[in-house]
């Protein structure tokens, strides 16, 4: 599974920089008439050389 990130202005470089990543949501399972919310939460380093910024520039 694949997930966009976005961070505070970084600037990119030849080598990667190791960054701290969260992703944190929920889903909901649907079982005949019942739902239940499962929320998740995950979170690494990756060697990243770039993210782009909040804003989206």
């Amino acid at each position: 599974m694949l997930f966009p990130l976005a961070s505070a202005r970084a600037t990119g470089g030849p080598e990667p920089v190791p960054r701290r990543v969260q992703v944190e949501g929920g889903v909901v399972l649907r079982f005949g008439g019942t739902e239940r919310r499962a929320p998740f939460k995950s979170e690494r380093v990756l060697p990243l050389a770039w993210v782009p910024p909040l804003d989206g520039d």
